[in-house]
């Protein structure tokens, strides 16, 4: 392979050169090369940015919680905060705790100058991995975009321009001048922008695809934002186009189908090979004389290979390779071991492991797993599908390549460069159909359910069993599907592509067998065997305890990660037990936990609210399984409306760990579609005016000069593209736009499976409040409750928390489980005095029932303010 472009480091960008090819030939491997790793020793963000290799083989990533973390060559390791910091002390001159969010990978001049980008909306350099420089690209108050973040990477064109998309809509290119990141223009799209920019090998064009299903080509050379060429895609994009050395634009697409299109004719779509699963991963290219391949990855984890030497045709099917569960990361193309000069074609697993596949045949040459190196003395059995260290195995960042070896990166933070050599054989894989286990963190079982061979588990968790082949995922269907604890028929989940099967593993029994029978015969079995905690709390401890929910992974829905996975990881939500009543029969004591997690309605317009959940459940030997309904999730900065929300934890004096997370949520996506649109129209009505009155009228598209702050676009010419982009959604029919994504099943519902990170916590410095129950009152369906600061000092810090009111019974001082959220008013502020509003419904009103005693109190934060306010909830009649 002869490169287009020479880089002074060997993966400079995240697809290794700026046409995003994949692929690069360092000629024979170094030798001998070690491997070398770094796995974290404490919880660390979710690391889902594309890694990058600079001159002297230092592995460079960003990550959820505000670092950028480095693997030196030798395997030392450094972590930097994503923040401003003074040149000459090193100390951050930012007063936030942590760093900037890093969700998409750095670029790498061959200046040395390393640049980040983030999600406050700014572009980071440094030079030296010791300071970092913050470039802060103008807030586009003409957005609807509710977040800025930088997650379309930020690449360069290979003479010193820098391109990244944003979170807000708005594509960016700048100018790299030392430790300042330029602004030259900007250009709004109708969506938010994932995907890397790609560039022609004559450097005449580049091109990105937005998510508002359109391919822009521009004129890397211009000054101004200068559109070549658009091109229409049929669904959502999040793949970063790649261009072939003849001018040909591969990409994928949400509806599965992979786009030709060619640069040469103004982005004229030659041809399309449909998939069975969403593309969300880049493709990678080969090309070498004659030969010209492509390899993309499905999210059915799949990997395709195809022959693209005709220029005017589709791409050619030459093979498909089952990868096991999907990963969004991108295939990469390096050397094979030894000196035959041979390739390879490197991809990675949602199961935590990097493939070798022969890229003639798409056989799997070999294997390395990155969650072998995360192994605890605690984990038992050869199997990491059942060990309690693998929380987050997948690789959803794509794989870098440097002359030592293959730069992997998992999403729970071990970062590994694997010599060429150190891939093992792998053993044939089964041929017939079969049931495996998936682990609440997404890793699935080597072998499939035999009967005999036991399941270690937890109490309360979602069981996960995948219907697999050597082909993929083998779908089912639910009618003449039944699932058996011990015997009886148990309620279970189907995922929306029929593939997963999911129950919840009883609490009260040390252990059980697991039977599926379809279509009338035995398709799986397997006892169980539950895990013995040896320390439990007393329940009577429970009262006023404290965790955190954090780093929350969703593996089912298999889409799920593509669209929002670093978003989910970093909510966090705050617990405390407010009640724990007398035991059952069983041994099981009843408790109830508030929640609280703060959400900021944003540029859209959208309100801000107060996230509050109030879980019921039970505890039980240290299992603690908590639920709670029609509540809120934050989903892209947006709240997305839940049926369930439901939370498994083990509690051990020695180990305190989140295990399973399951959510369901039936309403039409029709719905929400339409919601979305007229909150478009209203934002446009609302800013249009505004924006002319601060920036003047602007062309949409234009450019500032570097002494010139980014000047905001017109909000008419956003608003024209999101209102369009909008329109197609709603013409095309919401049916038709996700039935590839494989989110929805036949009802409209979705089932979530996933893990979680629960550590204990104490009491925040939160104002303290005390009710006022003179300036209280309750008329149907008001109530209004006031509260005021302890401490006068401590108004300033009120529009920081979450407040609102939550219910008990009088008698039994129990919680009632209401959805706090819905049903909270946001609380009105004024000096040290707080005015909660908490508004009734007919339907919450007879859950509750009439003529009872019910006590309001108000939370702020995770805290309960002094004092209460007691009222008679009227009956029907009454009201």
């Amino acid at each position: 392979m002869t490169p287009t472009h020479t880089p002074s480091a060997p993966w400079s960008t995240m697809r290794g050169n700026p046409q995003n090819t994949g692929c690069w030939n360092f000629g024979a491997p170094s030798a001998p090369a070690q491997l070398i790793s770094h796995v974290p020793a404490d919880t660390t963000g979710i690391l889902n940015a594309t890694p990058v290799v600079d001159a002297s083989g230092t592995i460079h990533v960003g990550s959820s919680d505000g670092y950028l973390y480095s693997l030196g060559p030798s395997g030392t390791w450094n972590r930097l905060p994503v923040a401003a910091s003074d040149a000459a002390t090193g100390a951050s001159t930012d007063a936030r705790k942590h760093g900037a969010v890093v969700d998409s990978a750095a670029c790498i001049l061959p200046t040395g100058w390393l640049y980040v980008p983030a999600g406050d909306r700014s572009i980071y350099a440094t030079c030296d991995g010791t300071t970092l420089a913050r470039s802060e690209l103008r807030k586009e108050s003409s957005s609807p975009s509710t977040i800025d973040w930088l997650e379309g990477n930020v690449v360069t064109d290979g003479h010193g321009g820098l391109y990244a998309g944003c979170d807000n809509f708005f594509f960016y290119a700048l100018r790299a001048e030392g430790k300042d990141a330029r602004p030259r223009w900007a250009f709004a799209t109708g969506f938010f922008i994932w995907s890397a920019a790609a560039f022609h090998p004559d450097g005449s064009m580049g091109c990105f695809a937005s998510a508002d299903m359109t391919v822009y080509a521009f004129d890397p050379r211009s000054d101004q934002a200068r559109i070549l060429w658009t091109a229409p895609l049929d669904n959502l994009c999040a793949s970063s186009p790649a261009i072939t050395r003849d001018g040909r634009v591969m990409l994928g697409a949400f509806d599965g189908r992979i786009y030709c299109l060619d640069a040469e004719q103004a982005g004229r779509r030659i041809a399309t090979f449909d998939t069975p699963a969403l593309v969300y991963a880049s493709p990678a290219l080969y090309e070498q004389g004659d030969v010209q391949q492509m390899f993309v990855l499905s999210s059915d984890g799949v990997l395709r290979g195809f022959d693209i030497s005709a220029r005017g045709a589709a791409p050619r099917l030459r093979w498909s390779c089952f990868t096991g569960m999907p990963s969004f990361s991108s295939p990469v193309v390096g050397p094979a071991p030894g000196d035959g000069g041979s390739y390879r074609v490197y991809v990675a697993t949602g199961d935590g492991v990097v493939l070798s596949i022969d890229p003639t045949k798409g056989q799997i040459a070999g294997r390395f797993d990155l969650c072998v190196l995360g192994r605890k003395p605690e984990d038992t059995g050869d199997d990491p599908a059942f060990w309690t260290s693998v929380q987050y195995p997948a690789i959803n960042a794509s794989l870098a390549l440097s002359p030592q070896g293959v730069v992997a990166v998992s999403s729970g933070g071990i970062v590994a460069r694997i010599p060429y050599t150190a891939f093992s054989e792998c053993p044939a894989p089964q041929r017939l159909r079969s049931l495996r286990y998936v682990s609440p963190a997404g890793r699935m079982a080597a072998d499939a359910l035999d009967g005999q061979t036991p399941l270690l588990v937890d109490g309360g968790q979602v069981l996960t069993l995948a219907s697999v082949s050597d082909q993929g995922f083998e779908p089912l269907q639910a009618d003449p599907l039944s699932v058996m604890l011990d015997g009886q028929s148990v309620p279970f989940s189907l995922s929306a592509d029929g593939t997963l099967i999911h129950m919840h593993a009883p609490v009260d029994r040390p252990g059980f067998t697991v039977s599926v029978h379809y279509q009338g015969a035995l398709y799986g079995s397997a006892p169980c065997q539950v895990r013995v905690i040896q320390s439990p709390p007393p329940a009577c401890t429970l009262p006023g305890r404290m965790w955190e929910v954090t780093r929350m992974s969703v593996f089912s829905p298999f889409v799920v990660p593509a669209l929002d996975q670093l978003a989910i990881a970093t909510i966090k939500i705050t617990l405390r037990v407010l009640y724990v009543g007398s035991p059952d029969d069983d041994g099981s004591y009843p408790v109830a936990v508030y929640g609280c997690e703060h959400y900021a309605g944003g540029g859209a317009g959208s309100p801000a609210r107060n996230l509050m959940y109030l879980f019921t459940g039970s505890y039980r030997g240290g299992v603690l399984t908590l639920e709670a309904r029609n509540t809120y999730f934050e989903l892209s900065a947006l709240p997305v409306g839940l049926d369930t929300f439901r939370l498994s934890a083990v509690l051990d004096a020695t180990q305190t760990r989140g295990v399973s997370l399951s959510a369901t949520y039936r309403k039409s996506f029709w719905t929400t579609m339409a919601w979305l649109y007229n909150l478009v129209h209203k934002w446009l009505a609302q800013t249009t005016a505004r924006d002319a009155e601060a920036h003047g009228t602007h062309t949409g598209h234009e450019a500032v000069n570097s002494a010139e702050p980014l000047q905001t676009t017109e909000t008419a010419s956003v608003g024209w593209r999101v209102t369009a982009f909008l329109g197609r959604l709603l013409q095309r029919g919401a049916a038709q736009l996700i039935r590839p994504w494989k989110l929805l099943d036949a009802r409209g519902a979705f089932v979530w499976a996933g893990t979680f990170s629960l550590a204990s916590t104490q009491d925040p410095q939160a104002p303290k409040l005390k009710v006022d129950a003179a300036h209280c009152s309750f008329r149907w369906p008001y109530l209004h409750v006031q509260a005021a600061c302890i401490e006068p000092a401590d108004a300033a810090t009120l529009p920081d928390q979450v407040i609102g009111i939550v219910l008990w019974d009088a008698d039994t001082q129990e919680p009632l489980g209401l959805p706090y959220t819905t049903l909270n008013e946001m609380p009105v502020i004024r000096d040290a005095t707080v005015t909660c509003t908490l508004i009734w419904d007919d339907v919450h009103s007879q859950r509750i029932g009439g003529n009872r005693r019910l006590v309001a109190r108000v939370m702020v934060g995770p805290q309960m303010a002094n004092g209460e306010f007691a009222f008679q909830m009227p009956d029907a009649v009454q009201r």
